[in-house]
C-alpha cells in the first residue's frame, strides 16, 4: 500500500534489544529480553515471545482513505 502525497507514513524509534534463548537442565524453555536502557522481559514460552515482538512500535503506514473502515 503506497502512502499518498503529501502524506507522511508515520515512523515509530528503533527498539533495539538483547534476546538470550535458552533451555535449562531440565528442559524448559527460556528466553529473556533486555533493552539498550536496560529493562529485562524474561518470557517462558516461545509463543509469548512472538506475541511480544508482534506488538512492539513498528513502523506503521496510515490506512488507505478510500478504503474499508
Amino acid at each position: 500500500m503506497a502512502t499518498p502525497p503529501g502524506l507522511k507514513a508515520a515512523v515509530a524509534a528503533p527498539q533495539e534489544l538483547r534476546l538470550r534463548v535458552w533451555i535449562d537442565e531440565t528442559g524448559a524453555w527460556h528466553a529473556r529480553a533486555e533493552f539498550v536502557d536496560g529493562r529485562p522481559r524474561a518470557f517462558d514460552s516461545p509463543f509469548e515471545l512472538a506475541r511480544f515482538v508482534s506488538r512492539l512500535p513498528w513502523p506503521v503506514t496510515p490506512p488507505d482513505p478510500g478504503g474499508l473502515r
